[in-house]
């Protein structure tokens, strides 16, 4: 993530302009798709919006 977010290309992406950019748990992501994961994934967006 460190490595994308130094990109020159980061700061042009829109949801980061906008402060919509959710920095993601890496570790999350790679248990899979299953149901576990995918609420685990839904939970952290909700939150990361206020959504909960």
């Amino acid at each position: 993530m460190f490595q994308l977010k130094n990109s020159p290309i980061w700061s042009k992406l829109k949801a980061v302009q906008n402060n919509k950019a959710i920095y993601a748990d890496y570790l999350t992501y790679m248990l899979g798709f299953g149901i576990v994961s995918q609420e685990i994934i839904i939970k952290q967006i909700a939150d990361e919006w206020g959504l909960n």
